[in-house]
């Protein structure tokens, strides 16, 4: 029985794609990730995110949202990246895939011009039409409970989609904006 259990766990693992891009425009440079994370420094793989670019004067140690809310009267956090540890409890999917088990491996950050749309189909909520000169798109949800801190929260059941603006005028390359999207996809409210 232990064997069949673990045979349908590797096709999950497999298709949920963690992803990493390296930001690299203007006078900027760090990475963004599809599980809540940027700007961060993973010691064994590469140094974190840093402005300007090539000098590398001011380290970006690494951010990430942190959504609160009170649900069904337990009071819940979601952290996109832990100050203490590094880490994150977001997971690189929407809830509803998280739950049905349709991972795939469209679940991945999307950079215009190299592989830009998302697909419409998998994240209706996806921008078409590009907004700079270097767009990152992607998603990510709190929906594993696995990845919360355990006896401290839990799920609260929300997608976020997580879209990177760089323009290349000469006034915006010390500037990129991000633009965080939260959705709820429970049937009952979240008070915020």
């Amino acid at each position: 029985m232990k064997r069949f259990l673990f045979i349908l766990l590797i096709p999950l693992l497999v298709l949920a794609i963690w992803d990493i891009k390296w930001v690299n425009h203007n006078r900027w440079s760090f990475p963004i990730t599809n599980y809540g994370i940027w700007g961060f420094d993973i010691p064994s793989q590469f140094a974190g995110g840093s402005w300007p670019r090539p000098l590398r004067n001011f380290y970006i140690f690494g951010a990430g949202l942190m959504v609160g809310g009170i649900l069904e009267g337990d009071t819940l956090v979601s952290v996109g990246y832990d100050l203490s540890n590094g880490t994150s409890e977001m997971v690189p999917t929407l809830t509803f895939y998280w739950r049905n088990g349709y991972l795939d491996s469209a679940d991945r950050i999307y950079k215009y011009p190299e592989d830009w749309p998302p697909p419409k189909k998998r994240f209706p909520m996806a921008p078409i039409m590009p907004l700079s000169e270097a767009d990152f798109w992607c998603c990510f949800c709190d929906s594993d409970p696995s990845y919360h801190r355990p006896n401290d929260t839990r799920p609260m059941g929300i997608n976020i989609t997580l879209t990177c603006y760089l323009f290349s005028d000469t006034i915006a390359q010390d500037f990129f904006f991000l633009k965080y999207e939260i959705f709820n996809h429970n049937d009952y409210p979240i008070n915020i």
